[in-house]
């Protein structure tokens, strides 16, 4: 799961920050394609928390990574940053960003994450989505490469057409009709407006 928030306010306000798995490569690009801190670089013996609080302000401590793995929580603190299971350990904390990256294909309610993690935002707060298309929706559990190891969601995203789930391909519907399928049924009705979006080509090791 790859819910990352954080806050700064050295910046004159609350921004956020992404990690993802404990891949701490992904912080940068994020902190690079919001524009917090454009020209990160990797520096030989700097730890990233270490070059993202000398080159952004932002320290590590100050950025929360929710994470349903317990070996991944270890390996994110170990990195400096705060590792939390889900929203309660957060308390009231809220953030300038919120980022879902290839996550609201992969639990129950989907709906109910986006809203939980938009009562997170502060005012004008940004809200950062990944998924991959055609939305195809199961919830995995148990060790990895465990036969039958994945389920439906208990509260699925309601495509229509129903077609449009689980397509092997993108086929006759085209990229835009899958996109604008997946936005209805996650976005309707929720406070959220889009200024910008993106297509790029999935790749996994799966």
């Amino acid at each position: 799961m790859g819910l990352i928030v954080g806050s700064l306010d050295a910046l004159g306000g609350h921004v956020g920050v992404n990690l993802c798995g404990g891949e701490i490569g992904v912080t940068e690009h994020f902190l690079h394609a919001t524009q917090i801190c454009p020209g990160i670089e990797h520096v030989r013996g700097v730890t990233m928390p270490q070059l993202v609080w000398r080159e952004c302000g932002v320290q590590a401590a100050g950025v929360a990574a929710m994470e349903a793995s317990a070996p991944l929580r270890t390996k994110l603190q170990a990195k400096g940053y705060r590792a939390c299971q889900s929203f309660d350990e957060l308390g009231d904390e809220r953030f300038g960003a919120v980022a879902l990256l290839n996550v609201l294909d992969r639990c129950d309610d989907p709906k109910g994450l986006l809203e939980l993690a938009i009562r997170r935002l502060l005012p004008g707060g940004l809200l950062l989505i990944a998924t991959a298309l055609p939305y195809c929706d199961r919830v995995y559990e148990g060790r990895a490469g465990k036969v039958n190891a994945n389920r439906p969601p208990k509260r699925p995203l309601i495509l229509q057409p129903a077609t449009l789930r689980c397509a092997s391909h993108l086929g006759r519907h085209g990229f835009e009709k899958h996109t604008a399928a997946f936005a209805a049924a996650a976005f309707s009705s929720l406070p959220l407006r889009l200024p910008a979006w993106t297509r790029l080509p999935y790749l996994c090791m799966g």
